[in-house]
């Protein structure tokens, strides 16, 4: 008999055997719909008759966790995929081997205090609670779990660490050095522009006015294993245009003789990958340093 619950959804149960001690086995099934209930209590009834229904009485976080990436969202950008399954795999490793039905909000909360104690930030915890609490809505979606035990677990809070703007002296120290590294016009770009990493990367000369001093943002690059790949703005909101100042004009026009495609390019004139960017990003970091009146390493 399908009834409807307090959350609007509908349920229906099913014997599929009997326990140890003689009592029935009971699988639930939910859905949004009375017909989406009968279906899946139809289907379950086939199974049985067919020899092809598993309980799944012992499936475990693991075993769900990394289907609910593949499965449930085969369209995110590798890179997002790639930091679902680390956060999976590394900070809530504590859930991978506890069975879906053994699972309490405690699990979680242990999770959460780990993290807050080797000082991870308030944004790794809470996608630490999203993902999690995500897996678990997939298992109640397929059939495997009554409720999501880890909804309502509070995230604790460190507080967010206030960002320092560059100094008047550091903002000096990078107007006079630029010239001495390869990176030193993406450092402009970001310095009077405001540009981000991703729009950097995929910059492009077709996306500088010299009449007008204007960058048009169109585009950000992401790195799915190390290759770029562009992607659009989600909204509309993300194109934007933004002026230069005129000191950058001379600057650009000078960088433009390099014939690359591209205003911030790799060494040999393509995109950047990722590898490309940290490695001349570090590589910066380390000339300024320098610059400043710090030693090389022994």
């Amino acid at each position: 008999m399908v009834t409807k619950r307090n959350d609007k959804r509908y349920t229906a149960t099913l014997a599929i055997g009997r326990n140890p001690d003689g009592s029935l086995k009971r699988k639930y099934f939910y859905g949004k719909t009375k017909k989406e209930v009968d279906l899946k209590v139809a289907k379950a009834k086939l199974d049985i008759e067919n020899g092809m229904f598993t309980p799944d009485d012992t499936m475990t976080f693991i075993d769900i966790a990394h289907r609910w990436v593949d499965v449930a969202h085969p369209d995110i950008m590798p890179h997002t995929r790639r930091s679902y399954h680390t956060m999976i795999d590394k900070h809530l490793k504590l859930l991978h081997h506890i069975e879906l039905k053994k699972l309490k909000p405690l699990h979680l909360q242990s999770v959460l205090k780990e993290m807050y104690d080797n000082g991870l930030s308030d944004n790794m915890m809470r996608d630490a609670k999203i993902i999690a609490s995500a897996v678990l809505n997939f298992a109640m979606d397929n059939d495997l779990l009554f409720r999501n035990v880890f909804a309502r677990v509070s995230v604790p809070k460190r507080g967010k660490a206030e960002r320092q703007p560059i100094t008047e002296e550091q903002k000096d120290l990078i107007l006079r050095t630029w010239r001495g590294h390869r990176m030193g016009v993406a450092v402009l770009v970001m310095l009077y522009c405001g540009l981000r990493r991703g729009e950097i990367v995929a910059l492009t000369w077709n996306d500088v006015d010299f009449n007008t001093m204007t960058i048009s943002v169109t585009k950000a690059a992401t790195c799915g294993q190390n290759q770029p790949k562009i992607k659009r703005p989600k909204t509309a909101a993300g194109n934007r245009i933004v002026p230069f100042p005129a000191q950058l004009l001379p600057i650009f026009k000078e960088a433009k003789q390099n014939k690359s495609l591209y205003v911030c390019p790799a060494a040999d004139g393509s995109m950047m990958t990722n590898t490309a960017w940290t490695t001349s990003w570090n590589s910066y970091m380390h000339y300024l340093n320098i610059q400043a009146g710090g030693r090389e390493a022994l």
